[in-house]
């Protein structure tokens, strides 16, 4: 079987510039595959979303099935473009069809302007403007078709992780107004409890052509909602060590600090959370190749215009120009999970996130989470501050145009 792949990959990329996959190579990467798929069949069925009874081929069965594939050629991959006569591609419902054992398309307008493939379980997404117009890009989503639950529980998306972050904002933003949508369809009556601010600051996400409205880079916020940075990497200790230690003074020195409660929270004003968020983002860096972090600059007035917006919606007096904090030191978090994701939870589910919650009822909290940074957890054994907003239970429901 192995020999039957080998050669195949060896016609595909006879004509390439790519090195030719080993027989160990493919097997390696199909044992991959295969142990993920069915790390997210197992998922699927806790989820409900695949029946209890949903059968799981073993490793050696699918190594031989996709084996046959290759050897009888099963396979077939189409180019859909402007000059491709779409209509004889299409079957009886109007959707590409599925002539082959595994079929591959690869194309850009006519893909993502509506045409669907059943059974699609893989796709590529690599349109990558300076700015995403959000109306076009859920255009784009069509392609994917009606995913019943069962394909969503396997389906693989593959992106960059720039895009990946704007997409997932889009998703937001959407699930947002939806839930406003059906919430207000429930009480008819009552006023509208969705808010659209504006501020003017850089934009990579706009909602549609400014022809139909001038709105900028969007942020939902809801009750609850985290904003945290991740992938980033801190400069070295000689650069940052003196803002860390300006970061420890000032917290320190607010008024309140003393009344901090059991958790190491107390009220801050947000003048000078806006500062310490500033300097926190100073001190990391993104342009090394080796921290294989492109694209993942955290953008701090994302976190900063949320603050501003939660703590003019606060309901407490007492609170008004202030915001919590809680301040927690000598944590150990790493950098990059096991999986090879970056860290994007670095409080602690059971010290930290809880407790915060509970604080932020009427009034949005930032974890300041100092990190001894060793490198043995992919630092560079120099403290850094590691910040989690967290906004109030009580917060007027928003999409956030930045």
């Amino acid at each position: 079987m192995i020999e039957a792949l080998f050669e195949a990959w060896n016609q595909a990329f006879i004509q390439s510039s790519f090195a030719i996959p080993t027989a160990y190579d493919i097997d390696k990467l199909l044992k991959e595959a295969y142990e993920d798929f069915c790390s997210s069949i197992h998922t699927g069925i806790k989820k409900r979303e695949l029946s209890a009874y949903t059968y799981i081929p073993t490793l050696t069965e699918v190594q031989n099935q996709v084996g046959e594939i290759f050897k009888s050629q099963d396979y077939h991959i189409e180019v859909v473009n402007s000059g491709t006569d779409v209509s004889v591609l299409l079957d009886e419902n109007g959707q590409l069809k599925l002539s082959h054992a595994l079929n591959i398309f690869v194309g850009g307008q006519i893909l993502d302007r509506g045409i669907t493939i059943a059974k699609l379980l893989c796709f590529f997404y690599g349109r990558d403007p300076k700015q995403l117009q959000q109306d076009t890009v859920l255009q784009h989503a069509r392609m994917y078709g009606r995913r019943s639950k069962e394909d969503m529980a396997v389906t693989r998306f593959y992106t960059t992780q720039r895009l990946y972050n704007l997409l997932s904002k889009i998703n937001q933003m959407d699930d947002s107004l939806r839930e406003w949508l059906e919430d207000y369809a429930k009480t008819p009556n009552c006023q509208p409890d969705l808010a659209v601010v504006m501020t003017s600051q850089t934009a990579e996400i706009i909602s549609c052509a400014k022809s139909k409205i001038k709105m900028s880079d969007c942020l939902p916020l809801i009750p609850g909602k985290r904003i945290v940075p991740s992938g980033f990497q801190t400069d070295s200790k000689t650069k940052i060590q003196p803002i860390i230690d300006k970061i420890k003074q000032i917290l320190v020195t607010q008024p309140d600090y003393m009344h901090k409660d059991a958790n190491g929270i107390f009220s801050v004003d947000v003048g000078v959370v806006i500062d310490i968020i500033r300097l926190i983002r100073s001190t990391y860096i993104y342009n090394r190749p080796i921290d294989q972090n492109k694209d993942l600059d955290w953008k701090e007035d994302d976190m900063i215009s949320a603050i501003q917006y939660a703590t003019t919606q606060t309901n407490s007096a007492a609170q008004n120009g202030k915001m919590w904090v809680m301040y927690k030191t000598g944590r150990n978090m790493s950098r990059i999970r096991q999986n090879g994701a970056f860290v994007d939870a670095p409080e602690d589910g059971r010290t930290d996130a809880p407790q915060a919650r509970a604080k932020a009822i009427d009034t949005p909290i930032l974890i300041l989470l100092l990190e001894n940074g060793k490198a043995i957890d992919g630092w560079r054994d120099a403290e850094f501050f590691w910040p989690v907003l967290i906004l109030q239970q009580n917060i007027r429901r928003a999409i956030y145009t930045i």
